[in-house]
């Protein structure tokens, strides 16, 4: 009887340490990464970012929390912006890689619900310039 429980325990145990390992909630967070350290690509990663930001806006601002994030799982492929693009969803965030992904990442959050005004886009005035 004691092994038992004591098997019952440690299989309780193990099951809640691995259900709250497997998933991690939605952060309102992505990271991009660029496909080299090379100018156009640079110029091409605050674009992407933008483009980002509006699918996200468009399709999934204004969900519920669960709702969000189980569309968000589903239609990841949404963030595929071309056929350079590789998105998933890991810890909560968004990923994107752009082609080879050597470059440099930028990351950010997104808004939690319409109201947000927490998360602003920057701009760099100095990249719309030299277009």
């Amino acid at each position: 009887m004691k092994f038992f429980s004591l098997s019952l325990g440690i299989l309780a145990l193990s099951i809640s340490v691995f259900s709250s390992l497997s998933s991690e909630p939605f952060k309102y967070k992505y990271e991009i990464t660029s496909n080299s350290n090379h100018a156009d690509d640079l110029f091409a990663l605050y674009d992407y970012k933008e483009r980002l930001i509006d699918v996200y806006d468009d399709n999934f601002l204004l969900l519920s929390d669960k709702e969000r994030e189980k569309k968000l799982i589903s239609n990841i492929d949404l963030f595929n912006i071309d056929n350079t693009c590789r998105s998933y969803y890991a810890s909560g965030t968004i990923v994107v890689l752009i082609g080879d992904a050597r470059g440099m990442t930028l990351s950010g959050d997104l808004k939690k619900d319409s109201c947000d005004e927490t998360t602003l886009r920057t701009k760099i005035i100095l990249f719309d310039i030299f277009r």
